[in-house]
């Protein structure tokens, strides 16, 4: 007679020793914090009433794409819905360059995020 069975419980507790081990190897995801505004002045109302958009009293939304640097800054702000202004445009996106952040960390070590933000704008009324 031969028996299989204990050599079957052995090779089981063998490879659920051998998962466990396994896993307890594998390091946890970092941990990602999100940036904190610091500074996020509005849009300067007074240059956006002397544009031309404003004397139209248009109104429509302009959405731009950033980055916050592991410094707190901002750099590359691009537009990437048009208000259909070059010069609403131009406001938002020197708005956008003088945000200040807390920024993003990583398992405590500062890095880059990027996102996006919509401005939605009512000109001349």
């Amino acid at each position: 007679m031969i028996a299989f069975g204990p050599m079957r419980a052995s090779s089981l507790t063998f490879s659920i020793a051998l998962l466990v081990g396994l896993s307890a190897c594998k390091k946890p995801a970092p941990a990602l914090v999100s940036p904190r505004e610091l500074e996020t002045p509005s849009v300067d109302a007074q240059r956006l009433s002397e544009t031309e958009a404003a004397g139209r009293s248009d109104s429509g939304s302009v959405k731009v794409a950033y980055c916050i640097t592991p410094e707190g800054g901002t750099r590359d702000v691009t537009v990437v819905e048009s208000f259909g202004d070059t010069e609403v445009d131009a406001i938002v996106v020197e708005t956008v360059q003088r945000w200040r952040y807390e920024p993003a960390t990583r398992d405590g070590v500062p890095v880059e995020q990027c996102r996006d933000y919509t401005f939605e704008l009512r000109l001349g009324q």
